[in-house]
Protein backbone atom coordinates (compact mmCIF):
# COMPACT_ATOMS: atom_id res chain seq x y z
CA UNK A 1 0.00 0.00 0.00
CA UNK A 2 1.19 3.46 -0.76
CA UNK A 3 1.89 6.13 1.81
CA UNK A 4 3.56 9.51 2.05
CA UNK A 5 5.40 11.17 4.94
CA UNK A 6 2.07 12.83 5.78
CA UNK A 7 0.35 9.44 6.16
CA UNK A 8 -1.47 6.93 4.00
CA UNK A 9 -2.78 8.00 0.63
CA UNK A 10 -6.44 8.00 -0.27
CA UNK A 11 -5.91 4.86 -2.37
CA UNK A 12 -4.22 3.00 0.50
CA UNK A 13 -6.95 4.05 2.96
CA UNK A 14 -9.58 2.67 0.61
CA UNK A 15 -7.68 -0.61 0.18
CA UNK A 16 -7.24 -0.96 3.95
CA UNK A 17 -10.90 -0.21 4.58
CA UNK A 18 -11.97 -2.76 1.97
CA UNK A 19 -9.70 -5.48 3.39
CA UNK A 20 -10.95 -4.84 6.94
CA UNK A 21 -14.57 -5.00 5.77
CA UNK A 22 -13.88 -8.22 3.90
CA UNK A 23 -12.17 -9.77 6.91
CA UNK A 24 -15.03 -8.73 9.16
CA UNK A 25 -17.70 -10.22 6.92
CA UNK A 26 -15.67 -13.40 6.45
CA UNK A 27 -15.58 -13.92 10.21
CA UNK A 28 -11.95 -13.01 10.89
CA UNK A 29 -13.02 -10.72 13.72
CA UNK A 30 -14.97 -12.27 16.52
CA UNK A 31 -16.21 -9.63 18.90
CA UNK A 32 -18.35 -10.56 21.87
CA UNK A 33 -21.69 -8.78 21.78
CA UNK A 34 -22.10 -5.80 24.06
CA UNK A 35 -24.57 -5.79 26.93
CA UNK A 36 -27.20 -4.06 24.79
CA UNK A 37 -26.64 -6.46 21.91
CA UNK A 38 -26.92 -9.45 24.27
CA UNK A 39 -30.23 -8.10 25.58
CA UNK A 40 -31.43 -7.61 22.00
CA UNK A 41 -30.37 -11.14 21.04
CA UNK A 42 -32.04 -12.58 24.13
CA UNK A 43 -35.22 -10.64 23.41
CA UNK A 44 -35.06 -11.73 19.79
CA UNK A 45 -34.81 -15.41 20.77
CA UNK A 46 -37.67 -14.93 23.23
CA UNK A 47 -39.66 -13.32 20.42
CA UNK A 48 -38.97 -16.33 18.19
CA UNK A 49 -40.37 -18.51 20.99
CA UNK A 50 -43.54 -16.36 20.99
CA UNK A 51 -43.97 -16.97 17.26
CA UNK A 52 -44.62 -20.68 17.70
CA UNK A 53 -48.02 -21.73 16.40
CA UNK A 54 -50.75 -21.29 18.98
CA UNK A 55 -52.26 -24.40 20.51
CA UNK A 56 -55.89 -23.39 20.13
CA UNK A 57 -58.69 -25.73 21.09
CA UNK A 58 -61.10 -26.72 18.33
CA UNK A 59 -63.75 -24.08 19.19
CA UNK A 60 -61.10 -21.30 19.34
CA UNK A 61 -59.60 -22.41 16.04
CA UNK A 62 -63.05 -22.02 14.49
CA UNK A 63 -63.46 -18.35 15.46
CA UNK A 64 -63.38 -16.05 12.44
CA UNK A 65 -60.87 -13.32 13.21
CA UNK A 66 -60.99 -9.65 12.24
CA UNK A 67 -64.62 -9.66 11.20
CA UNK A 68 -67.22 -7.69 13.12
CA UNK A 69 -70.20 -9.67 14.43
CA UNK A 70 -68.45 -13.04 14.02
CA UNK A 71 -69.55 -15.29 16.89
CA UNK A 72 -67.20 -16.53 19.61
CA UNK A 73 -67.91 -19.84 21.37
CA UNK A 74 -69.59 -21.01 24.58
CA UNK A 75 -66.39 -21.54 26.60
CA UNK A 76 -65.16 -17.94 26.29
CA UNK A 77 -65.39 -16.17 29.64
CA UNK A 78 -65.91 -12.41 29.40
CA UNK A 79 -63.47 -10.13 31.19
CA UNK A 80 -63.16 -6.36 31.36
CA UNK A 81 -64.11 -3.96 28.60
CA UNK A 82 -62.72 -0.59 27.66
CA UNK A 83 -63.45 2.18 25.20
CA UNK A 84 -60.82 3.45 22.76
CA UNK A 85 -61.01 6.39 20.41
CA UNK A 86 -60.52 5.58 16.72
CA UNK A 87 -60.45 7.89 13.71
CA UNK A 88 -64.01 6.87 12.92
CA UNK A 89 -65.29 7.25 16.49
CA UNK A 90 -65.32 5.28 19.70
CA UNK A 91 -64.82 1.50 19.80
CA UNK A 92 -65.55 -0.92 22.64
CA UNK A 93 -62.96 -3.64 23.27
CA UNK A 94 -63.89 -6.59 25.48
CA UNK A 95 -61.40 -9.17 26.75
CA UNK A 96 -62.17 -12.89 26.91
CA UNK A 97 -60.32 -16.03 28.02
CA UNK A 98 -61.10 -19.54 26.82
CA UNK A 99 -61.90 -21.96 29.66
CA UNK A 100 -60.75 -24.92 27.59
CA UNK A 101 -57.33 -23.84 26.23
CA UNK A 102 -56.63 -20.59 28.11
CA UNK A 103 -56.16 -18.41 25.03
CA UNK A 104 -56.73 -14.70 25.65
CA UNK A 105 -58.95 -12.94 23.12
CA UNK A 106 -60.18 -9.41 22.52
CA UNK A 107 -63.30 -8.49 20.64
CA UNK A 108 -63.46 -5.00 19.14
CA UNK A 109 -66.89 -3.66 18.36
CA UNK A 110 -66.61 -0.68 16.05
CA UNK A 111 -69.66 0.07 13.93
CA UNK A 112 -67.59 2.06 11.44
CA UNK A 113 -65.13 -0.75 10.68
CA UNK A 114 -66.27 -4.18 9.50
CA UNK A 115 -62.71 -5.57 9.64
CA UNK A 116 -62.37 -5.61 13.41
CA UNK A 117 -63.71 -8.24 15.75
CA UNK A 118 -61.88 -11.17 17.32
CA UNK A 119 -58.11 -11.20 17.77
CA UNK A 120 -55.79 -13.38 19.85
CA UNK A 121 -53.86 -11.32 22.39
CA UNK A 122 -52.26 -14.04 24.52
CA UNK A 123 -51.14 -17.62 24.14
CA UNK A 124 -52.61 -20.49 26.06
CA UNK A 125 -50.82 -21.33 29.27
CA UNK A 126 -49.19 -24.68 29.56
Amino acid sequence: MGSTPAGPTRKSKKALCTSVQSAFFMGAFSVAPTHCERRFLMNDSNHAHDLKPLALCEPCAGIQRNWRRAPGHAELVQGANRKEQRESGQATITSYRCDRCGTAWEYENNKANQHVGWSVVGAAKG
